[in-house]
């Protein structure tokens, strides 16, 4: 045999053990998926038997190879036919009741359909289990029930008899007092206002405020929040032409992020002047409100937006502004349903901060 039918062949050799070898990598990798993965899965051949499925698959199924699966009006559902026709988008965007021996889950589930190389078919059929997520909803909304009712009633009833006490229903008080109940009043503001912003929040995870989109002269806008918020202290900075600039936004969603970034900034500022101005950027208009207060660090800058993102150097410092940490949350949520960006930044601490966010102009669009 000639030294070159040899080496075809050592190559032809090579190229299988190369082929194996990764072939056999693969395989591992799908078995370290399928044992550690902790939804259901399952892989059907073209006559509908299973032929591969997940440690938690198995663990649920038993030594059942029937997956029995219910609708939401208790109907069986003929799995193998719908993957027979083809209807894998059947199960888009529903939830099923999946009985087993060992227990009853309810579960959203996905399907594919493989074509394979030798013309023969697979299905893959993934299955979650969402009865985690139903208890994370069941205990957010007993929740949201004892804030509404359970928390804020009592409250009302104390601020009411406080109210009383300063009108001087109770007759006169002596000034230690006094200042004692100014105390309790302010407090019982923030607790009010803690309440009411968590279930605002709330309401906009859950997507039950929708903006009211409505064409807007932002100069008007931001003059209304200026003045509602800003105080004597804030100098108003807007180009002449962009006084006649129109948006598309909620009024009174932009007055509330515009609130939040005026207050938070004269909590902190200085010098006596709080900047608020408008850019353009392609189709957007930036609004920036600056202050030269005590700014935060760049590692502090991703947690700002977040639910209760307080920061001990920032605009939403506790100690010193006794706010809520959630005024940026629901700020960024805001913006966001308005189809805006928003962000901060900050040379460093104590070097001031920048709060911004952006809308749409109007006719950018085509609306």
């Amino acid at each position: 045999m000639s030294n070159q039918n040899l080496t075809g062949q050592f190559s032809q050799s090579q190229e299988f053990l190369n082929k194996s070898a990764e072939c056999a990598k693969l395989s591992l990798r799908l078995d370290v998926i399928l044992e550690e993965t902790s939804d259901l899965v399952w892989v059907f051949n073209e006559h509908f038997k299973i032929t591969l499925a997940s440690k938690s698959a198995k663990n649920v199924l038993g030594d059942s190879e029937t997956i029995n699966l219910v609708d939401g009006d208790g109907k069986p559902v003929d799995l193998p036919g719908i993957l027979r026709v083809g209807r894998v988008d059947f199960f888009k965007e529903k939830e099923f009741t999946l009985n087993t021996p060992r227990l009853i889950l309810p579960v959203k589930i996905s399907a594919l359909s493989l074509a394979l190389t030798d013309g023969s078919k697979e299905y893959v059929v993934l299955v979650k289990d969402v009865s985690t997520a139903r208890l994370a909803a069941r205990l957010k909304e007993e929740l949201l029930q004892i804030i509404s009712h359970e928390l804020r009633t009592p409250l009302t009833c104390v601020k009411d008899y406080l109210w009383l006490l300063k009108l001087g229903k109770g007759g006169d008080l002596p000034r230690p007092a006094l200042a004692y109940l100014d105390k309790a009043w302010s407090g019982l503001a923030s607790m009010s206002n803690l309440i009411s912003r968590i279930l605002k929040a709330l309401d906009l995870e859950e997507c039950h405020v929708a903006p009211k989109i409505e064409k807007l002269n932002l100069y008007d806008v931001i003059s209304a929040a200026v003045k509602k918020f800003g105080g004597g202290r804030t100098n108003f900075v807007v180009n002449g032409e962009d006084r006649h600039l129109e948006i598309y936004a909620d009024r009174e969603m932009v007055e509330e992020v515009l609130g939040n970034f005026l207050s938070n900034a004269l909590k902190f500022d200085a010098s006596g002047t709080i900047l608020v101005g408008v850019e353009k950027e392609r189709g957007f208009v930036k609004v920036v409100v600056s202050d030269s207060g005590k700014g935060f660090g760049a590692e502090e800058r991703d947690r700002l937006f977040k639910k209760f993102g307080r920061l001990d150097n920032s605009l939403v410092t506790v100690a010193e502004a006794a706010g809520t940490g959630l005024g940026l949350y629901i700020s960024k949520m805001l913006v966001e349903k308005m189809s805006g960006q928003i962000g901060a930044d900050s040379p460093g601490v104590g070097k001031g901060s920048t709060f911004w966010f952006t809308l749409p102009i109007a006719g950018s669009w085509g609306r």
